[in-house]
């Protein structure tokens, strides 16, 4: 192989790298920010959940209604498991034991909300502590809208690679490169 053939070759190699590495990073990231914005709102249905159920002794009614029109209107699809850690721990315990691992389990019992993913499920638990007891809400939804997105990045990213191979592959042709040392 000629040097100018190595040359057209290994910048061809770079170029289509470089574009390989931004594609995949971008890819990544935009997937990574679709999960955590599902996940947030898995979240804060959990919080609805949990104030749908317990909460209504406890506000007046046009705040319960707030609660309800919200609770209505976000995730309407999400399944919901309510357990009351106050009674039959052992139900409890395997439930939480199905959808969340040890680390997430104890997390949730230090208050904080947990996001977890279940088969193609991605669901949100919740620790509510309330004057009727400990409760956990497991709240899940199929992110349909988020996959199809993701699909769609990704034939864009691929599309883009090809398009940026094709494109360097034009650009750098033994041809040019031979000239260009030639005339030096």
């Amino acid at each position: 192989m000629k040097i100018g053939s190595r040359i057209a070759l290994f910048y061809t190699i770079i170029t289509v790298g470089a574009i390989a590495a931004v594609v995949m990073v971008f890819y990544f990231f935009t997937s990574r920010y679709i999960n955590h914005l599902y996940d947030s709102y898995l979240i804060e249905k959990a919080y609805l959940t949990a104030q749908k159920h317990w909460e209504k002794d406890e506000v007046d009614e046009y705040s319960y209604r707030e609660i309800q029109q919200k609770y209505d209107e976000l995730l309407p699809q999400a399944q919901e498991i309510l357990l009351n850690t106050d009674s039959a721990s052992a139900a409890v315990n395997d439930t939480l034991n199905k959808y969340l691992d040890s680390n997430q389990q104890a997390r949730l019992f230090k208050d904080f909300p947990v996001p977890f993913v279940y088969g193609n499920l991605r669901g949100a638990a919740l620790h509510y502590p309330d004057n009727e007891g400990d409760f956990i809400v497991l709240v899940m939804a199929s992110n349909n809208y988020g996959r199809d997105i993701q699909k769609h990045i990704l034939l864009l990213a691929l599309f883009l690679l090809l398009m940026g191979m094709t494109y360097a592959a034009m650009q750098i042709s033994p041809t040019h490169v031979c000239l260009a040392i030639v005339s030096e």
